[in-house]
């Protein structure tokens, strides 16, 4: 039992990290030119949540190893290190937008880990 947890807590986990930038880039477009910045941060922060809330056992690894896993397809996702092609540096690399989804993804994870929890 408690591998389907761990499976299901995994797949949950893939299909969150790879749907939910593909929304928030497509809800962004209506709005914005460079949803990237954006995007990549509210990523960040729904994985990290989702694996610290959703690991059958061992959150704080679970979120641990959400936030690694968050990273490492934020490095590999494709075109979140060029400017879009409405800004005035078009197609030239930057790293912005990683940047920020590293850093909202780090600062989730501290505050989930580290900040004192309210007893009710």
């Amino acid at each position: 039992m408690t591998y389907l947890k761990w499976t299901l807590y995994f797949l949950g986990l893939l299909a969150l990290a790879i749907v939910t930038p593909l929304v928030a880039s497509m809800l962004l477009g209506y709005f914005i030119c460079w949803q990237e910045p954006i995007a990549g941060p509210i990523t960040a922060i729904t994985v990290v949540g989702y694996s610290f809330a959703a690991a059958p056992s061992h959150k704080a690894w679970g979120a641990i190893f959400g936030f690694s896993l968050g990273c490492a397809l934020a490095y590999i996702a494709p075109d979140i290190d060029i400017y879009p092609e409405c800004h005035a540096k078009a197609y030239q690399k930057n790293y912005i937008a990683l940047a920020l989804t590293y850093t909202a993804g780090l600062l989730f994870l501290g505050r989930l880990l580290f900040w004192p929890r309210q007893i009710t």
